[in-house]
């Protein structure tokens, strides 16, 4: 075995001990569910897991940032909030930013330093959808047939209209004094069966909110 031989067996030991050693960050939630859509709370939750190769290492701190934008964000810029470096290894994180616009898709990334001082690279862009975020934004009126509550089958709505123009993305937020199945172009849309669950109807509905874009057509 010559020199040269020994040099890159040595080199790839330290690229895989560097590999091994690496941090990294995994499993981003939001109010602890993945990307979610539809969220009214004004101060989302975030968590992750920090993944580490070596035993009994921790997070030391960490430093989060929130933005309209997925590519500022995935580069650790964000126009709506920056934590900054936080040495903590608490989580969730509550969200420390102004004031969320309903209807709207934020991106979030996070980084997270361990007790040997190593940072992570930034995680892959994750985001969290808002929805109506207060009673003014909901513009929809109630509908109902025509018959006596006591009548047994239910009710049967329909629904046709036309898209001109290019759908970029399309959602659905629905709210029923009861149990309701949605469907779009004769496909059930969502896979739930006790939609929006029960409350005291007289006093409080809730709604539920469907990405439908998949399921539109042109025209």
């Amino acid at each position: 075995m010559n020199y040269r031989t020994i040099f890159f067996c040595l080199l790839l030991c330290f690229l895989q001990y560097n590999s091994y050693c690496q941090v990294s960050v995994k499993n981003l939630k939001c109010e602890y569910l993945e990307n979610p859509i539809g969220l009214d709370e004004t101060h989302p939750r975030f968590t992750w897991q920090m993944e580490l190769h070596k035993p009994g290492n921790c997070q030391s701190a960490y430093e989060l940032v929130v933005g309209t934008t997925e590519t500022d964000v995935a580069s650790g810029s964000g126009d709506v909030w920056e934590s900054g470096v936080v040495e903590s290894s608490v989580i969730p994180v509550v969200y420390g930013g102004g004031e969320l616009n309903p209807f709207t898709r934020y991106f979030w990334s996070v980084r997270v330093k361990d007790e040997s001082q190593q940072w992570s690279d930034w995680s892959l862009p994750h985001f969290f959808e808002t929805g109506m975020m207060g009673q003014l934004s909901w513009k929809g009126k109630w509908i109902t047939d025509t018959y006596d509550f006591n009548v047994k089958p239910a009710a049967y709505f329909r629904r046709a209209f036309k898209t001109d123009k290019t759908i970029k993305s399309a959602r659905v937020y629905i709210a029923a004094a009861g149990l309701y199945e949605l469907s779009i172009n004769g496909k059930r849309i969502g896979n739930h069966r006790l939609d929006p669950t029960y409350t005291r109807f007289d006093r409080r509905n809730l709604y539920v909110t469907y990405d439908v874009t998949e399921n539109l057509q042109q025209g």
